[in-house]
């Protein structure tokens, strides 16, 4: 008898495996910016995630927690990515920064079925390289901030 059921076959399993995941990703996303700063995090994670997307190509059940670990600092990353876009805008456009991340959550949406033509190590690799620009665009985007979001002092209360 089988007694747990595989994940890609039962998609509650699987969904609230990744609802699950959301709190360590909550948690990521409020410790490690009070500590390094927003912009220094988001760098940091975008090079964690391309490790984690990397070691997709490892076998048996280190691919599937590769997977989950992965899909932990995405969230993580969301949730910076969004503060980040809002705070890089002056106040009279902020909203335009606060509606470019889900506009461009819809293209890559746009474009996802795209990737199940792929062979999966095309995809994986898509993931890596993607995540290696992310990082680079982090790294050139935060010269143009203010300090306040470059230090870990942005939270402190007076």
């Amino acid at each position: 008898a089988k007694f747990l059921p595989s994940a890609g076959e039962n998609l509650e399993l699987t969904l609230t495996l990744f609802g699950f995941l959301e709190l360590p990703a909550s948690i990521i996303a409020w410790w490690f910016p009070r500590k390094f700063g927003i912009a220094k995090t988001i760098a940091m994670l975008y090079l964690v995630e391309t490790v984690f997307f990397a070691g997709l190509f490892l076998s048996g059940g280190y691919g599937l927690a590769a997977l989950l670990l992965a899909r932990v600092i995405c969230s993580a990353l969301y949730n910076l990515l969004f503060t980040l876009c809002t705070a890089g805008f002056p106040p009279e456009v902020r909203s335009t920064g606060g509606g470019m991340l889900p506009n461009v959550g819809r293209l890559g949406s746009m474009c996802a079925p795209l990737l199940g033509y792929l062979d999966t190590k095309m995809v994986v690799w898509i993931s890596i390289i993607s995540s290696c620009l992310g990082f680079i665009v982090c790294k050139a985007f935060v010269s143009s901030l203010p300090g306040k979001y470059t230090s870990a002092d942005q939270n402190e209360s007076p």
